[in-house]
């Protein structure tokens, strides 16, 4: 039986870093990016407190063919933890606007990082800063998935 978490924080930092890396990969195509997250767990929280862009690519005509950089993660990993100890991977981030079907392949990936990881499915895109009314825009109501 897999263990649920009873909740997730996720800290400005991430988010900034999520959006960041949409805008750099994913603004103007129909390509998603996904991430590493990392923090702590403790208590049945799961504490987001950072993250990094992992390099992806999907086959837009048969999404079930992907690839995940896992050398670039484990590189990326080793360094942080120089900086910071604590933080340990405890999921991954995706800015889709849907789960896919070969999310639970990503996620049974990240098995062999995290013991339990988190998925966070992020429907971001970029709206017209020139309307008037830009809480109606979707973005602005980022949607949170647990894969488990």
């Amino acid at each position: 039986m897999s263990w649920r978490p009873s909740s997730v924080a996720v800290h400005p930092i991430v988010l900034l870093g999520v959006v960041d890396h949409f805008n750099r990969v994913s603004k103007h195509t129909n390509k998603r990016a996904v991430g590493i997250l990392l923090g702590q767990t403790s208590r049945g929280v799961v504490s987001c407190t950072n993250s990094f862009a992992v390099p992806f690519e999907e086959d837009a005509k048969d999404t079930s063919v992907w690839f995940l950089d896992h050398n670039f993660l484990e590189n990326m990993m080793e360094m942080t933890r120089k900086v910071n100890a604590r933080e340990q991977i405890v999921g991954w981030y995706s800015t889709g606007p849907k789960i896919r079907p070969s999310d639970l392949d990503i996620n049974e990936l990240l098995r062999n990082y995290c013991a339990n990881p988190v998925c966070l499915c992020w429907w971001l895109f970029s709206c017209d800063r020139s309307e008037s009314v830009p809480s109606t825009h979707p973005s602005e109501h980022t949607s949170t998935n647990l894969l488990q």
